[in-house]
Order: structure tokens, then C-alpha cells, then sequence
């Protein structure tokens, strides 16, 4: 695999490397492909999505993958892994190979969002292995157990509106209805950082992504490949990843937008608002911008809002493209990017070569360990 695909890493792990004893039988295994590693040092947001799902196999296990998005909302997979279960020592040897191997080696960790629910270990090892990061809890978890615990979707619906939210008005006037329904659950709510679910609480860039839709996809994808023996399941995932970027280096070819496709929709909206906001000027980049129910500060150097959605988003809201149509400023200058199409083409310009089957493999220079199965 790392032959055919230049940059790919796997790395294989006996119970003796990770333990120091026992028998020389299968422990752990990491994979990420080349042109994903490169790709996300280049031209995709520092988003990584986390999950883990059970393997129904002979020999049980949990596959771990890590994924993010790319320009157009599309899902991309960066790293996947296979261990015995979802333990602290799984999670953290997980996350520093990310870390590591996948993660760009000139970026901060507080640059990087991490997305995930709060499985068992994973809290711990990702506040280990990435302190300066920041780490976002998916609102659908979060949801599936307050139903659980409260049996209210009336609750759940207001619990996703404080999530949502990204000013702070509209958060509080959230969390007061919450708790004027059942004070119960808003104490629960509570206890559960805000900085970890709600959007206008949340100190890093989290592009409104507060589901775990990308990972479950994936999931989805590999759902026919849990049955597999490990090789195998390590070649089905290369396969996967191999079409996907068939697939949209043939999709991007028929653009001619200047960004993706559903971020130029995404900005006709914005302009569509816009067009109905009164934009005053206070400085060179500085305006206040007025609609019906708002007074707000659109910042272009900045590139925020006080409504919220520029900065969470890395597109221009209306409040901005309003502010830009006084000096007929250019509105793609201020998108992030990663929106760009010439840039989505960059993220899909590689290719995934196919692995040769066994005969034409070259001989190692090394003894081949021969590793009994967990």
C-alpha cells in the first residue's frame, strides 16, 4: 500500500509492543492515504470529525475513523484505525497518530477543531494528546440522551435552538424556555460545558458543524465492510477513498462557478438578504449594517459579523455583502479559501493508485513477523 501510494502510512502494532508481554498476535492498526494527508495540509479546513464503530467479524473490534470536509460539504476521510475497543490507551494512541502523522507539522493544535461524541476515553485522550485544541461535542448525542433521560422531543427541539444559536440573545431566550419547561433539564444541560456544544460559546472556528452526519456517513459507506478480515477491510476502505476522488474530480469538471457549488448558492442567499439591509459606513472596514430586527457590525478585515454567521461559516453574510455593495467590493475575496473551486480541484487532483495482488509483490529486505490473531 505505501509503495503504489506515495506519502500513504500504515503502521501495525503487536500485543507485545503495546503491553511489553504475551504472544506476538495482532494488536492495533492505523492507515491513512497519501493524497488525503496531503490534501488536508493544503486545502481543507482544520476540521476533524471522530467516530468509532463496531467490526462484526471473527475477531471483534472497533474501527476508528477520522474525517472532515471538504470545500462543497462533501465528506473526506483522512485516517482510519482498527483496535480492540474504545478505551482511553485506543483513543489516545488514535489521536497522536493524527497528530502526528496526519496533521499538518506546521500548525498549531488550537488551530485544529475536534468533533466528536463523548465516548468513553475519548474526552480524556483528546485533552491529552491535542491540550490546545478545540473540542466540540455532537449536538445529536448530546440530544439522543437528553431524550433519553427526559423524554421530551419538545425539549430536544429547544436544546438544538440554543445549540444553533449564534447570538446571545437567541441562546439565553433558548435555555429560559428549557428551563421554564423543566428546570431539571436545563440544570442537566448545564453541566455540560457550553464552550464544548453551543455555537456562540464554542472559542474555535466551528463551521456550523454540529452533527455527526460526515462520520455516520461514513460509517454508512463501510457498512458492508465490517464483516471483513482486517487486510481486507483496509482494501475496501482504499477502493472507497479512490472513488470518491474519481468521482469528484469528474463532478468539479462541469463547474463554472468561482466556488464550489453549494457555496456559491450558499452566497446567493447571503446576497439575497443582503439586498434588503441598510449599510452605513464607520471606517474603512468597519460598517453598521440595519435590518428589521437587528443593528449589527460587519468587520471585512476580520471578516466577522455580530450576527455570527461570517466567522462560523468563512462565507460573507448578508450583513457583509451589504457593507461590501457600498465600494462594490469584490464579495470572493472574503470567502475562506477553501470554497474555492480552483482549490476543491487541488483537494481531488491526486490519485489513488490500485495495490497489486500478492504474487507481484516485491520481496523485504526484512523477516516478515508473523502476527496470530487477536
Amino acid at each position: 500500500m505505501e509503495r503504489c501510494n506515495h506519502g500513504t502510512i500504515m503502521r501495525v502494532y503487536r500485543t507485545r509492543q503495546l503491553w511489553g508481554s504475551g504472544d506476538d498476535t495482532f494488536g492495533r492498526l492505523f492507515w491513512s492515504f497519501g493524497p488525503s494527508i496531503h490534501a488536508f495540509s493544503r486545502t481543507v479546513r482544520p476540521l476533524i470529525l471522530i467516530d468509532g464503530t463496531h467490526l462484526r467479524g471473527k475477531y471483534k473490534g472497533i474501527l476508528l475513523a477520522a474525517t472532515t470536509l471538504d470545500g462543497d460539504g462533501g465528506l473526506f476521510p483522512l485516517a482510519f484505525a482498527v483496535v480492540e475497543n474504545e478505551n482511553f490507551d485506543s483513543w489516545l494512541w488514535f489521536i497522536l497518530l493524527l497528530r502526528q502523522r496526519v496533521m499538518p507539522v506546521d500548525k498549531n493544535n488550537n488551530e485544529f477543531t475536534i468533533s466528536s461524541d463523548r465516548m468513553k476515553g475519548l474526552l480524556r485522550a483528546v485533552a491529552e494528546a491535542l491540550p490546545g485544541s478545540y473540542h466540540s461535542y455532537y449536538i445529536r448525542h448530546l440530544n439522543a440522551n437528553l431524550l433519553k433521560t427526559f423524554k421530551s422531543q419538545k425539549l430536544c427541539k429547544l436544546f438544538s435552538r440554543a445549540a444553533y444559536a449564534l447570538r446571545e440573545s437567541d441562546h439565553k431566550e433558548a435555555m429560559e424556555l428549557i428551563k421554564a419547561k423543566n428546570e431539571k433539564a436545563e440544570k442537566w444541560i448545564s453541566e455540560i460545558p457550553k464552550e464544548n456544544w453551543a455555537n456562540v460559546h464554542f472559542k474555535g472556528a466551528r463551521w456550523n458543524v454540529l452533527t455527526t452526519n460526515a462520520a455516520e456517513c461514513f460509517n454508512n459507506v463501510l457498512k458492508g465492510a465490517r464483516e471483513l478480515p482486517t487486510a481486507a477491510l483496509v482494501d475496501h476502505t482504499r477502493w472507497k477513498v479512490q472513488d470518491f476522488f474519481h468521482f469528484r474530480r469528474k463532478a468539479e469538471a462541469t463547474w463554472k462557478t468561482h466556488l464550489t457549488h453549494r457555496a456559491e448558492k450558499w452566497l446567493d442567499r447571503s446576497c439575497s438578504f443582503g439586498s434588503k439591509f441598510l449599510p452605513r459606513t464607520c471606517s474603512w472596514n468597519e460598517y453598521e449594517v440595519l435590518s428589521s430586527t437587528h443593528t449589527d457590525s460587519a468587520d471585512l478585515e476580520k471578516k466577522t459579523c455580530t450576527c455570527g454567521l461570517f466567522q462560523t461559516m468563512g462565507l460573507p453574510c448578508g450583513h457583509a455583502i451589504a457593507a461590501m455593495g457600498l465600494n462594490k467590493l469584490d464579495r470572493y475575496k472574503y470567502c475562506q479559501d477553501w470554497f474555492l473551486a480552483s482549490t476543491y480541484r487541488s483537494t481531488y487532483e491526486e490519485v489513488i493508485h490500485p495495490t497489486l495482488d500478492r504474487t507481484q509483490w516485491p520481496e523485504p529486505s526484512y523477516d516478515l513477523l508473523v502476527l496470530l490473531p487477536p
